[in-house]
Formats: C-alpha cells, sequence, structure tokens
C-alpha cells in the first residue's frame, strides 16, 4: 500500500481462547531506542532494529520484543514509527514502518518480531527467548493497488496455527508453498479502507518466540519510483466479520502419555503439524488426538503402525548417573525432552533433561542426566523436535514430532558428595596490576562427586559468573589431580552452559571433541571467551561491576557445568579425591590475535595463564615464564611464589565463600581495608578481611 495509506497488521485477542491457552495482547509503544526523525506518521527512527519492554505479560513475567527488517531485491528500508497510530477511531501501541521499492519487478521487506524474557532483572537484556503460547495478529488493507501487489506470506514452522480471511468473496486468497512450509497471503488488488476485512488477514500463532512476516511486492513498469509503502503492528483493535478459522495444517502428530503430561487436544495436548522435512526416526503418521495411556504405547499400537522410533536407550538409567540415548532424526532441528523423575505426574520445573539441544538428519548419540531424586522404577518422558525452538512440553508447534516412552531407572547405591561454595576472583592485567579491582572475572562454584563402592563414578564443577569487569576476552578453567583425562568417558562428559549442553563440545579443551587435547596437566575449561558467552549491555560495558547501570539492563549471570564421568575400570578411589575443594582455577587469554595487554607485543591466545596465588601455569601455559619479573609481576619459581607483587599482592585470589566483589575501578585495599594486611603478610594476618568490606564500594551478591 502507499504511505499515504494505513496498512496495519495488528496483534489482538478475539478468536475463542481453547481451555489451556491464554492470548497475550501485544503493545508496542515502550521502545528503547530514541526516535530521529519526524514525519507524517509521528516521531520515527530509522535504524533496522527496535528494542521494546513490556510488550506484554503473561504468567506473571513480562515479555521484551526485538523487531528487526531486511529488504528483499530492490528496496530500501527507511524508518520505524513506534507507537504508530492515525486518529481517534485508529489503533494505538502499534509500530509502523515505511520502505520503498526503487524499480519495477519483486521487492519486498522481512519483519522479524522476537520475544524475550523481560522480568525483573532480565529487562532490556534480549537475553533469554520467551515462547508465548498464544497470540493473534491482523494484517489490514493488504489487497494491493493496480500500480502494486501486496502479500504477506507467513511460516508453519514457526507456531502458526490458522488463519481467518475476510467474509467477502473478493478477500485476500491463502496458497501454500510447494514445499509446504509456508502459505502466502493475495489480495486482489482493490484497494479497500484498511477497515474492510475484505482486504485483511488474521493470524492465530502457539507456542513461538519468534515470527516472521515477509512482504513480497511487485510493483508495475508505470509506477511512479521510488514506491513508498508503509506498514503496521498493533496490539489492542479488533476488526469483525472474518470467516472461522481454517488450521494452517490439514495434519497432526500428538502424544499418548497419560493427559497428566497434556496429551489430549482438549487439554493443550502435545501437537505438531506434520511436514515431510522433520520427524523423529524412520516415520510419522498423522493422528486425530493424542492417544493417552500408562504404557505410552498409543501411537505405537494404532492402525499406522510404531512411529515412535527415533528414541533408543543405549545404557541403563541409573539415579544420579549420566546415560546414552540414540536420537535418529530426518532433518535438523531442536529437540526437547522431559523426564518426571518423582513421577507426580506432571513434567516440573527442573525436570527438562533435554533444552534446545542440536540435531541433524541422521542418527547421533545424546547424553542425558539422570536425577538425583529420580524414582526407582518406571518414569515417563516426552521428547519433542522442531525447528523452532524453546518449546514447551504441551500444545502446539509448526512441525516436527513428539514422542512419548516409558522408561526403566534403576538404584545402583550411589552416594553424591559436594565441596562447600568457593569464589575465585582476577585482575587480567598479569603481568601489569591495572585497576586491581580483582573483578575482571569472579566465579562461584563447588566440586561434586558421585561414588559407590568407595569409587568416583564421576567427578562435577558447577558455578556462576558473577562479574565480569574486563575489557579483554579471558577463558576460565581448572587444573585438576587424582585422575587422568584418558580414565573420563568422552562421549558422556559434557560443558553446559546456562542449562544447555553444549553439543558434542570437550570439556578438556572446549572446543570439538575431535580435536585432541595437548596432553600435559589435565585441564577442564568453562569458557574459552567469557565476554562471548556472556551478553553484556553497552549501556553497561562490563557485567556486574558498573554501580552506575541500572539492574535492569544487567543480564543473568552465566551458569556453567563441566561433567567428567570415568570409564569403567578407571575409576578413581573416592580417597584420592577426598577431601573435596577449590582445586586450581585460573583464566587464560581468549583465541591468539586477541590484544591482551601492552606487555606482550603479539597478542598472546591461550599459552597466558593467570592463577590464584602461588599455583603455577600448567603445562599449557607456555608464555608464562617468559614475563617472571615483567613489569610489576615478582613470581619465583625457585620459591613457588606465583602471580604476586613485590608487595605479596595477588593476580587471583580464592575464597571459600561468597563475596561481594569491588566495584569497577575501585582498588580491592578501598573495598576491604584488611586485604593489604592479609596479602603482605603472606596470608596469616586478618584472614577473614573478605567479611569486612566498605560496602558502598563492593557489588552485593544480593544486586
Amino acid at each position: 500500500m502507499k504511505y499515504k495509506q494505513l496498512i496495519p497488521i495488528i496483534a489482538l485477542a478475539t478468536a475463542s481462547i481453547p481451555i489451556h491457552a491464554t492470548v497475550v495482547d501485544l503493545d508496542f509503544s515502550n521502545h528503547i531506542e530514541d526516535t530521529n526523525l519526524n514525519n507524517s506518521f509521528g516521531p520515527s527512527y530509522d535504524g533496522p532494529v527496535m528494542h521494546f519492554l513490556n510488550v506484554g505479560v503473561h504468567n506473571g513475567k513480562t515479555i521484551d520484543a526485538k523487531i528487526s527488517s531486511r529488504i528483499i531485491g530492490d528496496a530500501t528500508f527507511l524508518y520505524h514509527t513506534p507507537n504508530y497510530k492515525e486518529g481517534s477511531t485508529q489503533p494505538s501501541g502499534d509500530i509502523g514502518f515505511l520502505y520503498q521499492t526503487n524499480s519495477p519487478g519483486p521487492a519486498g521487506l522481512i519483519y522479524t518480531f522476537e520475544f524475550f524474557d523481560g522480568t525483573d532483572g532480565l529487562s532490556g537484556t534480549f537475553s533469554i527467548p520467551y515462547t508465548i503460547p498464544e497470540f493473534e495478529m491482523i494484517g489490514y488493507d493488504i489487497d494491493g493497488e493496480p500500480v502494486q501487489s501486496e502479500q504477506v506470506r507467513v511460516y508453519k514452522n514457526e507456531g502458526f496455527f490458522s488463519y481467518q480471511t475476510g467474509s467477502a468473496g473478493a478477500s485476500l486468497t491463502a496458497e501454500e508453498s510447494p514445499d509446504g512450509l509456508s502459505v502466502l497471503f493475495t489480495g486482489p488488488g482493490t484497494n479497500y479502507n484498511e477497515t474492510d476485512t475484505s482486504g485483511a488477514v488474521k493470524f492465530t500463532y502457539k507456542n513461538t518466540s519468534i515470527v516472521t512476516l515477509q512482504f513480497e511486492t511487485v510493483t508495475a513498469s508505470n509506477s511512479p519510483l521510488p514506491n513508498p509503502i508503509f506498514s503496521a503492528f498493533d496490539g489492542n483493535w479488533d476488526l469483525d466479520d472474518f470467516t472461522p478459522p481454517i488450521g494452517s495444517s490439514d495434519e497432526s502428530d500428538f502424544g499418548d502419555a497419560p493427559d497428566s503430561y497434556n496429551t489430549l487436544k482438549s487439554n493443550d495436548g502435545a501437537e505438531h503439524a506434520m511436514t515431510s522435512a522433520l520427524y523423529l526416526g524412520s516415520s510419522v503418521d498423522a493422528d486425530t488426538d493424542g492417544q493417552p495411556g500408562i504404557a505410552s504405547n498409543g501411537d505405537d499400537l494404532d492402525v499406522d503402525g510404531n512411529d515412535d522410533d527415533g528414541i533408543t536407550i543405549l545404557t541403563s538409567l541409573e539415579k544420579g548417573l549420566d546415560a546414552l540415548i540414540n536420537v535418529n532424526a530426518s532433518g535438523s532441528g531442536y529437540l526437547q525432552a522431559w523426564a518426571d523423575w518423582d513421577m507426580n505426574g506432571s513434567f516440573d520445573e527442573g525436570e527438562q533433561i533435554l533444552t534446545n539441544h542440536p540435531v541433524v538428519s541422521g542418527v547421533q548419540i545424546v547424553p542425558i542426566r539422570v536425577s538425583d531424586s529420580a524414582t526407582i522404577g518406571s518414569v515417563q518422558t516426552r521428547f519433542r523436535l522442531s525447528s523452532n525452538p524453546n518449546i514447551p512440553s504441551s500444545g502446539y508447534v509448526g512441525d516436527g514430532e513428539v514422542e512419548d516412552y516409558v522408561f526403566n531407572v534403576t538404584d545402583p547405591g550411589t552416594t553424591i558428595q559436594h565441596s562447600g561454595y568457593y569464589t575465585a576472583a582476577f585482575e587480567d592485567n598479569w603481568p601489569e596490576i591495572g585497576d586491581f579491582d580483582l573483578n575482571d572475572v569472579v566465579a562461584y562454584y563447588r566440586t561434586t562427586i558421585v561414588s559407590k563402592d568407595g569409587e568416583v563414578l564421576r567427578f562435577d564443577i558447577t558455578g556462576t559468573i558473577m562479574a565480569y569487569g574486563a575489557s579483554y576476552g579471558n577463558g576460565l578453567g581448572w587444573k585438576l589431580n587424582g585422575f587422568s583425562e584418558s580414565d573420563i568417558n568422552l562421549s558422556l562428559a559434557r560443558l553446559e552452559k546456562n542449562g544447555v549442553t553444549r553439543a558434542n563440545i570437550s570439556p578438556f579443551t572446549g572446543e570439538d571433541k575431535s580435536i585432541a587435547s595437548p596432553g600435559g596437566d589435565l585441564v577442564v575449561v568453562a569458557s574459552l571467551n567469557l565476554r562471548e558467552d556472556i551478553i553484556i549491555n553497552e549501556e553497561c560495558k562490563f557485567h556486574r561491576t558498573n554501580p552506575s547501570c541500572s539492574a535492569s539492563l544487567e543480564s543473568e549471570q552465566m551458569t556453567f557445568s563441566i561433567s567428567l564421568p570415568f570409564n569403567d575400570g578407571s575409576e578413581p578411589s573416592v580417597s584420592s579425591l577426598l577431601p573435596l575443594n577449590g582445586a586450581d582455577p585460573f583464566i587464560f587469554a581468549a583465541g591468539y590475535g586477541l590484544y591482551h595487554g601492552d606487555s606482550f607485543s603479539t597478542a598472546p591466545g591461550t599459552d597466558l595463564e593467570i592463577h590464584t596465588a602461588d599455583f603455577p601455569p600448567t603445562s599449557r601455559g607456555t608464555l608464562v615464564s617468559s614475563f617472571y619479573g615483567i613489569a610489576q609481576d615478582d613470581s619465583d619459581p625457585a620459591t613457588s611464589k606465583y602471580y604476586r607483587t613485590t608487595g605479596n599482592l595477588p593476580w587471583g585470589i580464592l575464597i571459600s565463600s561468597p563475596w561481594n566483589h569491588p566495584s569497577e575501578y575501585i582498588d580491592i585495599g578501598d573495598a576491604y581495608p584488611d586485604f593489604a594486611e592479609w596479602a603482605t603478610s603472606g596470608g596469616t594476618e586478618k584472614t577473614t578481611w573478605y567479611l569486612n568490606p566498605t560496602a558502598s564500594n563492593t557489588w552485593s551478591t544480593a544486586d
């Protein structure tokens, strides 16, 4: 539609609501970017991306949104208009956009909505995708003109559930793409008034965190060029006279667990629109509804045969231990899985065993962890494959398959022992002292062993990055003793970030498991570059160190887990690993070529290690010895003095408790008045220095 006419697409909540669905009403008025243009549509912004806070609320959670534009063909994006409205009869809380075609023929715009958890401390971070259970969008006055066609394409895999066109005979038409993956809505070129539903279409989406609307325009050769086209989205306007909803797919796959796990359609059952592009196992068949049963075999025994054949248990499921499953997929997507470990009849929080695990076409082996508190006996599980990430255990998604299984859990008589919690804090400017706020990397963690009959079955390190006050990239690792890398079952070993397994990444290198470790000391790696792993808001510059940064802009602390299961016959004794302690944490420079201070004529890479005081570098830290005695360093291997200044000040500390780290650019001596005496005494004086901060100079762990 020409820019002088209104062509909104509006999110609203008017259709009938399934029993368990919650329709979220969206509002795009609270934008972060300052507008920098004024025109007839209102204050506008000419960047390709806009961010919005509090576009909706669901289940007590606040939802933020990121909206991106990308042109197709010979077109130019001009601007967004947040909270666009035209007169008292028009909707409010919308976002408009203007683009132009520059030559005759096809061109257009891809407009993408991404939704994020914006609750409390996550507000404005746009870091954790949020899956909205149901929302609706209406696109109106997209019926075209004599000088241009107007079409909008939607994608089924993004939770596109149903649509409604106008009730008049000359309304928009819907055409499914040949591959069955999208639907194109086309107007007859009659240029209806924007309130006439003949030129409108209403979409319903379910269980998605992303929506792509692709506007496909063909400009006639007799059109004045460039040809501007305006559209808008809104969250609270209504139009009548639509046809009854038409499903985006004629066939669906359902699960067969007991209905307390949401299996039947009437109970918001797990449902997948069937496609030929993505499913589990060798086949998938259509179901009219879920087929609940205590053995989860309703889909196995129906007339179309057993299509629940994508998941196979390769090793026994033993309480508190790791197991391997075989996953067979027909295409690439994300695998989610749940296990009702306590068998209370529902998949509760904490019972998701795979989150956004990437799979590809073919067979792959995937490790899972059996809960320490799992019920012994039969346990209900659910596996869902989709090209859309972050889907829940129930409800509709636009492609893939759901498979429910009952597996048996046994008890090997294991014992689980945890260390206390430790805080490791580092200054990353070695061999220079830097600002000496010891907050460049602050990690809070503990170690765990799982044992049976005096032998250790698994060793874990789990924790949280409490602060990152560094401009440099830094990795984080530990040197371990008491066993060797060859003792570990690498296929079961795993590295997790924020509860998600980093697929096929070795804990020993932080790289693909096919890349061999360099040998030497036993080292495990939580991150190769924390600055890339932690989402840092530009306004904050650092992570949880800048007191002038609004807490709402700080990203959630990054959690990590390193898990090392032992090979049968290679288990160390419990006595060889006890007592559990903080081990030897260290940071290291990120990838080769990345700057890490003026002391180095060339960027050092991972050969540069910084350990806590008096721990030497590992056999991998080959660069370090060349810089002893440089700048402020006073390391002396002959006296086992490492990473200390002439005044005994350390570049790294290890504390057996939580710790309120100094705020940015605050010397640790100003944050903790007893620190200097403790350090210069070699740790014999003021041994509880870390309990007595100057509160105004530290960042509380409660912040």
